[in-house]
């Protein structure tokens, strides 16, 4: 037994023996000949045989091939085949050229990323080097804006390094947030919770929520990927339902070490030159007609009443001259590496004064970006991040204190200064103790953040197709807030001066581990499986103490100067989330595709009966011309038919302890000692949002020169969460007199729209012209309300099978012609004289456009290039809610300055206008809430426009370069509208509220590669 069992392993050793002698390891690396980037997912198979594998994500691959093999083929959707000699050479490196325009080689993807031909779901992708390089924007997120297709990302304020507003098709919340996950590098970033402190309001709720993502310099992003529908983004469950943007960042090359200098310096104005107010000519015939009209004063007297010697032009006073608002930037990058370490570093400086006084932004960052290969089974890396950022801001949009506020509203006929050259605080009408130069020069609304982010990760390849990957992500957040008012103006003039400070500090943690598996059956059966396991903990803490009466130098801006303590108030609140998830795709001979995920959540938020929430989606895909009955179809490049269905969750729009009964120390006592007090009642039937979404699509090619896609979808959500209001009778009490909350689940919303966006090379050869092009149609509907009865908020309100923007409005009708006065319209649509009662309110419309979208042209004719942003939006309405101030018939006239359309005002009988007869005191209620005031808001808008020279290469290499690129470009170059207000780009619920006005930049720009 013992000799057979020798004769065994000696016959089986000598067998792998022979078999080793008869195979060699090959390896290799595989790059993009037009980035020269890594190419995940190649298929490298030796020609005439089964015997094959792909590239890991980082282009590499590995192969036993025969002794007597003679050929790889290396084919990837996109990229041209290549066929390379074996030799006998161990490495093989190759470089593909791509094929057809339209076809990404790949894209980023949850927990990953895949070959574009492989996505059943909706993604849209951008390239960093052609929407982001070199744009002189503060923040990533104002670069979305007509780019893709279903994403709105509006710029409500041009404050430097303020807040953009992004959805993705549409409203998908009745409740607060409505922002998608952002995800940077793997990093959940929840943006939407980082609130100012140093508001005035003592509610969390209320408090301005301030824009990490202006912390990351937008020339480090390598691409963004924007997952729409369930099957591309319920792998993040409970956080998807807004939509899911993923940020990649640069990261190294093997080679030698390449550095990239980029510097650019420009100015800034605003965008909107139209809207104007009277002068002081104009303003004070205007008062003293208001004056004989309503005080039957003589013409004489009015004038004498309203005349002064002094006249200013507060527009000029407010708005910096350009000059006196410049951009500048300057930022170093270097990446390169070894087979086994490649690395990304860069490091850049961003200023941006605004438009306005006493505003701007500062910026410095860093970034790390390491990969290291330790053999073929081990790989790691680190992601590092770190940013430093100084803002100085303007009070709120409808503060007295708001510079922006005062440029129209402040009288014409009053000077800055007083004689003696100090500053002027009478007669400044509203705005009294107001002077916007004043308060410029002595208070501070200052922001100071830290911002980093960091992620490790190690992962080991058990076989070619079998590896598990582990990852620690950590997003630390550091603010600091000092809000001072001085105690001559502003706000703290009643109480000796006013200080506020803040501290915020926002920690999140997460750890996520993941095993992958892919495999080729019988060479057209391909199978991947991922499954994970993540866990989250994230949170918020901060302080705020504000003191009042200060000395009278503005040098003592310190809260230990205050002679008064006024409030001190902390703030601590966390929740973690604990995760399980799964993701399957198969394709039979990359022709048919299915994928299916579930993702299994838990969540602190909820009560011990509904604390886990399922969410999933499957979708498939057919790539019809793949069929035999299309080959002759020579002009079809590619057609494709997706398919998708699942549901994701939301657990925001509550707090941090929902569910709960709660007790609150906050500003209670009882009997002179510490008390406390019952805020709100448990709820532990509180349970999941959900969003249940459906998405089909056509993706196709045309004549390898025309490329795009046509998606529907209907996305219903339901169960929102809301903190609502409980009154007082309950026996809740609040010394603070503020109403209480109770989280509730409540209502449905529909969302459904198509989009459509198209690629064309329209132009090839040494002259090129290249046209990018989409646009959505988005319709909103509401469900089910509370007891279906309406919610009103404001001038808008929720109805059962109306749009969820709908404005609800008495309807202007005219002027009289015949006296002047005001008529509007009843609920019958009769004319009337008097202001109609609530009753007589109707839907007029809506603050959701019927369609928006992008064009963007590109051209490029020896080292030339020329590109052209034009982004729209058509049949959407906003209501001016200070027009009742601005155009008050006379009501206002002595205490604010006027909208040039006073002058239009009706003068005499016969006269047609829109202005009634102005009357001080106002005129028969005119300037009361209506559709007066509600306006269309199309618009087209030049959202960027660039020319560049790359100096010619026998004259960069003549002086040890790569590279040389000079360049000029705008930013809100030009609005066509109809629009009478300041910006047709506000905030998305379509209410104008005095922003701060868009930036219109011009910057001049060079980048040097050596």
């Amino acid at each position: 037994m013992k000799k057979g069992l020798l004769l065994f392993l000696v016959i089986l050793l000598g067998t792998s023996q022979i078999l080793m002698a008869q195979t060699k390891r090959i390896t290799g690396n595989v790059t993009s000949a037009e980035d020269g980037q890594p190419i995940p997912g190649v298929s490298i198979t030796v020609k005439g045989t089964t015997i094959g594998t792909i590239t890991t994500i980082d282009g590499d691959y590995q192969l036993n091939v025969p002794t007597d093999a003679t050929t790889l083929v290396f084919s990837f959707v996109g990229m041209q085949p290549k066929e390379t000699q074996i030799t006998s050479l161990d490495v093989y490196n190759v470089v593909l050229e791509p094929d057809v325009i339209g076809v990404d080689e790949v894209l980023v993807v949850a927990y990953g990323t895949q070959k574009k031909e492989s996505i059943v779901g909706s993604i849209s992708s951008m390239r960093g080097d052609e929407k982001l390089d070199q744009v002189p924007i503060s923040s990533l997120d104002k670069a979305l804006q007509g780019n893709v297709a279903g994403v709105v990302a509006t710029s409500p304020s041009g404050q430097p390094g303020g807040r953009t507003q992004v959805r993705i098709r549409g409203i998908s919340s009745m409740g607060e947030n409505n922002e998608p996950l952002y995800v940077i590098d793997g990093v959940p970033v929840l943006g939407t919770q980082y609130v100012s402190f140093t508001s005035e309001s003592s509610s969390m709720a209320s408090r301005e929520a301030t824009n990490p993502l202006a912390n990351i310099n937008p020339n480090d992003i390598e691409s963004i990927s924007i997952l729409k529908d369930a099957s591309a983004s319920s792998l993040y469950g409970s956080r998807a339902s807004n939509g899911v943007i993923l940020i990649t960042t640069k990261r190294g090359k093997r080679g030698e070490t390449k550095f990239k200098l980029n510097t650019q310096s420009g100015f800034s104005q605003k965008t909107n030159n139209k809207y104007d107010v009277l002068n002081k000519q104009e303003y004070e015939e205007l008062a003293a007609e208001a004056i004989v009209n309503g005080l039957g004063w003589t013409q004489e007297d009015a004038d004498e009443y309203v005349q002064t010697n002094d006249s200013t032009d507060w527009g000029d006073v407010v708005y910096r001259d350009p000059l006196d608002a410049m951009t500048h930037s300057i930022e170093l990058s270097a990446t390169g590496g070894t087979e086994k370490t490649k690395f990304f570093v860069s490091g850049s400086y961003f200023t941006q004064e605004g438009h306005t006084i006493g505003t701007d932004f500062e910026r410095y960052t860093s970034r790390v970006n390491l990969d290291h290969k330790a053999n073929n089974k081990f790989n790691f890396g680190i992601n590092m991040s770190v940013s430093y950022s100084e803002k100085n801001s303007n009070n709120g949009s409808s503060a007295f204190a708001s510079p922006i506020l005062a440029a129209d509203l402040m009288l014409p006929n009053v000077p800055v200064f007083n004689e003696d050259g100090t500053y002027n605080n009478t007669n400044l009408g509203m705005l009294n103790n107001f002077n916007p130069v004043a308060i410029k020069d002595w208070d501070i609304n200052s922001q100071n953040e830290v911002y980093f982010i960091g992620q490790a990760f190690a992962q080991y390849n058990f076989l070619d197709n079998l590896s598990f990957k582990t990852t620690i992500n950590t997003e630390i957040y550091n603010l600091k807030e000092l809000k001072y008012s001085n105690g001559a103006f502003s706000d703290g003039r009643t109480v000796g001066g006013r200080i506020r400070e803040g501290r915020n500090t926002v920690e999140s943690w997460t750890s996520s581990n993941v095993l992958s598996w892919d495999n080729t059956f019988n060479e057209k059966h391909n199978l991947n499986v991922l499954g994970g396991f993540e866990a989250n903990k994230w949170q918020n803490s901060g302080i705020i103490a504000s003191g009042t009466g200060l000395p009278e130098t503005p040098k003592f801006r310190s809260l230990a100067a205050a002679a008064e303590p006024e409030t001190a108030f902390t703030n601590t609140t966390e929740y973690s989330i604990v995760s399980f998830f799964s993701h399957l795709e198969y394709n039979y001979n990359n022709k048919y595709y299915v994928s299916g995920s579930v993702r299994r959540d838990g969540h602190s938020r909820f009560g011990i009966d509904n604390k886990y929430g399922n969410f999933w989606s499957a979708g498939a895909s057919w790539r019809i011309t793949q069929e035999k009955f299309m080959s002759n179809m020579d002009f079809l490049d590619d057609l494709k038919l997706r398919v998708s269905y699942g549901v994701v969750g939301d657990a925001s729009g509550i707090g941090d302890y929902a569910p709960l009964g709660l007790f609150s120390y906050n500003g209670f006592t009882y009997n002179g000692n510490a008390g406390a007090s019952f805020i709100q009642y448990a709820n532990p039937a509180l349970t999941w949002a959900k969003n249940k979404k459906f998405n089909t699509a056509i993706d196709f090619t045309l004549f390898s020169r025309v490329s795009g896609s046509i998606e529907y979808y209907i996305e219903t959500s339901s169960d929102f969460l809301f903190d609502v209001p409980v009154s007082a009778t309950t026996g809740l009490y609040s010394p603070s007199n503020e109403d209480f909350i109770s989280p509730k689940n409540l209502g449905s919303l529909r969302n459904s729209g198509f989009e459509f966006q198209v690629r064309s090379e329209n132009i090839r050869g040494k002259f090129t012209w290249v046209t990018d092009f989409n646009i959505a149609l988005n319709k909103s509907e509401v469900l089910e309300l509370p007891d279906d009865k309406d919610l009103i908020d404001g001038t808008k309100i929720r109805r059962v099978g109306e749009d969820y923007q709908s404005f609800y409005l008495r309807r202007w009708h005219r002027v009289n012609p015949d006296d002047g006065t005001p008529q509007w319209l009843d609920a019958e649509g009769n004319v009337v004289d008097s202001y109609p009662g609530s009753d007589d309110r109707v839907i007029v419309g809506s603050a959701s456009p019927d369609f928006q979208g992008g064009i963007t042209n590109t051209f490029s004719y020896k080292g030339f290039e020329l590109s052209a942003l034009v982004t729209f939006a058509v049949g959407h309405y906003i209501y001016d809610s200070w027009a009742f101030v601005m155009e008050s018939d006379g009501g206002y006239i002595l205490s604010v300055n006027q909208n040039d359309k006073a002058l239009d005002r009706w003068q005499e009988p016969g006269d047609i206008t829109d202005v009634p007869q102005l009357i001080l005191g106002g005129n028969n209620n005119a300037d009361r809430t209506s559709t007066r005031y509600l306006h269309k808001a199309d618009y087209a808008r030049l959202k960027n426009l660039r020319l560049a020279y790359n100096i010619p290469d026998n004259v960069t290499k003549s002086i040890g370069l790569d590279n040389i690129k000079v360049y000029a470009q705008g930013q809100n170059l030009l609005t066509l509208t109809d629009y009478p207000g300041k910006d047709p780009e506000v905030q998305v619920n379509g209410i104008e509220d005095w922003f701060y006005p868009p930036l219109r930049t011009i910057t001049l720009g060079l980048t040097v590669d050596f």
